[in-house]
């Protein structure tokens, strides 16, 4: 019988906050640029 491999990768609109990974100075600067109408581009 096949293993069944558990996608790795979030694809739902809503990330807990577990999956953050205490980036808390990232968050907030993430913030900041966003309520300032800058351009911002995520990639992992």
């Amino acid at each position: 019988m096949a293993n069944i491999v558990k996608n790795p990768f979030i694809i739902t609109p809503f990330v807990p906050e577990e999956y953050f990974c205490d980036r808390i100075k990232e968050t907030g600067e993430l913030c900041k640029h966003i309520l300032n109408g800058r351009n911002v581009a995520l990639f992992a």
